[in-house]
């Protein structure tokens, strides 16, 4: 019990003596032999030291802190590795703890990305190897891109993705709806905001040719939704074609980066 406790990886005796018990009865010596009770005994103290070490643990006041232990992996290198013949190696060590680091690394970027809107693969965060589950919060068809996949996930992921698309919504709400301000408040300013800049676009329109015209309302349609957007859409692109020669298309163009000119209820 007591090596057990000292040091985890002397749980292996059991399977050792399992083995000893089968070679000794395949001879038929295993009677002879008189280790049953040993054997009784050693498996014993091993289970007990268990529930014990837990004991110890809390009265000690131990927190594990994983962040400072080594990955599996560097278990799995030492006997992989024919040059440090199963024991402790430096480079081995060194390589796995930057494995485990980089992992943790991509999965707290996807992380941040999902949260702020940004395209970015759920499957990296929920550790589900070998899937592909890339999301756009932003998008209008964020909640359709979910549903492909929601049914492949476990109770723990799934509380994941809730936490993820709460926080994302709670963010979207403050960029939304400004100080002081309630959410009907917030729609309604957006709404008369984009219904003036909308009129002053096509007051300035209406003294340029037709094809500018036109070439606004296949922008502005792609937009709002009203006409497919090819791949690759960009608002301030378009329009700087269309109204760069404005006096205050620098005031626009600032606007436009901002997402607070021609603003729409929901942003995607």
């Amino acid at each position: 019990m007591l090596g057990q406790l000292t040091k985890a990886n002397m749980i292996v005796i059991i399977p050792a003596m399992l083995l000893t018990a089968l070679i000794l009865w395949g001879r038929h010596r295993f009677k002879q032999s008189q280790l049953l009770v040993p054997m009784l005994l050693i498996t014993l103290g091993v289970a007990l030291s268990f529930p014990l070490s837990s004991t110890l643990d809390k009265a000690a006041h131990f927190t594990r802190q994983t962040d400072y232990e080594f990955p599996l992996t560097q278990w799995v290198a030492m006997g992989l590795n024919e040059k440090s013949n199963g024991v402790y190696n430096t480079k081995d060590a060194v390589a796995n703890v930057k494995l485990k680091t980089k992992r943790n690394k991509q999965i707290a970027t996807a992380m941040s990305k999902l949260v702020l809107g940004y395209k970015a693969d759920f499957a990296t965060v929920a550790m589900a190897n070998g899937n592909e589950w890339k999301i756009d919060l932003r998008s209008e068809t964020s909640e359709d891109e979910i549903e492909k996949f929601r049914e492949e996930l476990s109770d723990a992921q799934n509380d994941i993705l809730t936490e993820i698309t709460s926080l994302f919504s709670q963010i979207m709400l403050n960029e939304i709806v400004p100080n002081g301000m309630s959410i009907s408040e917030s729609m309604m300013d957006r709404y008369w905001t984009h219904e003036r800049q909308l009129a002053e676009v096509k007051e300035y329109l209406a003294t340029q040719p037709a094809s500018a015209r036109k070439e606004f309302d296949q922008v502005y349609n792609k937009y709002i939704g009203q006409a497919p957007k090819e791949k690759g859409f960009d608002l301030e692109k378009g329009l700087k074609k269309i109204l760069s020669k404005k006096e205050n298309w620098k005031e626009i163009d600032e606007l436009l980066k901002a997402g607070d000119f021609l603003p729409k209820q929901r942003r995607s």
